[in-house]
């Protein structure tokens, strides 16, 4: 039985299944809209919150593994994450308002297995951010990825040309992310991300965009 399950601090939706090791051990139990699982995504290992079963237009997403229920040890290791992104934020911030640098991070987020940090930004001219994305990543040992805001895809609300609805449709911008890995040669990175947005997250947004417009109905009928 494959399960909707909303993740990440930008409200992502994906279907997932229970690991072979779970099914096969008797703890791939029935979930409850709102339980909280651990879960391993594109992006890596994350804490997300169960929505609904999957049913047949949720096909279209991709298909990730659910692990297991989240535990107190786990809500106690978010805290810990949420700490570290606190101090992540901090050093940006510093390092890029120090070199004057024409670009804000609006939020930052540790995936769950600790290895790796999504930093959200809205420049507003072109920069270079391979020395600071570098220091961040010897300094917090962490892979740092960078995500441009300014290029995410935007809903057409006006014009002549019909729309099917979904947020990006007939939208040329695109969006993406660059990072610094950590590898035997040491720590590489790119500078603003420029390249084209996933279609993963395209229907994550397209799916999230439904449910707005679902929940905005007078009248509707509960998912679970």
């Amino acid at each position: 039985m494959e399960w909707l399950i909303q993740y990440g601090r930008a409200g992502y939706v994906s279907r997932f299944r229970w690991v072979e090791s779970a099914e096969a051990s008797g703890a791939a139990v029935p979930l409850q809209r709102g339980d909280a699982v651990v879960i391993r995504t594109q992006r890596g290992i994350e804490l997300g919150s169960v929505l609904c079963p999957a049913q047949r237009p949720a096909q279209a997403l991709p298909l990730g593994e659910l692990l297991r229920l989240a535990n107190a040890d786990d809500r106690e290791h978010e805290q810990y994450l949420r700490n570290r992104e606190a101090n992540l934020l901090r050093d940006f911030t510093a390092q890029v308002s120090q070199q004057q640098l024409p670009v804000m991070a609006i939020d930052v987020e540790v995936l769950f297995d600790g290895q790796i940090a999504v930093v959200e930004l809205l420049p507003w001219g072109e920069c270079d951010l391979s020395p600071v994305v570098e220091a961040l990543c010897r300094q917090h040992g962490l892979v740092v990825q960078l995500y441009d805001l300014t290029q995410v895809p935007q809903a057409k609300l006006s014009g002549d040309t019909p729309t099917c609805g979904k947020p990006d449709c007939g939208s040329t911008s695109g969006g993406g992310c660059s990072s610094c890995g950590s590898g035997t040669s040491g720590c590489s990175s790119g500078s603003c991300s420029r390249g084209q947005v996933k279609d993963a997250d395209d229907l994550t947004r397209y799916f999230a965009h439904l449910r707005q417009q679902m929940e905005s109905q007078s009248r509707r009928t509960p998912l679970v």
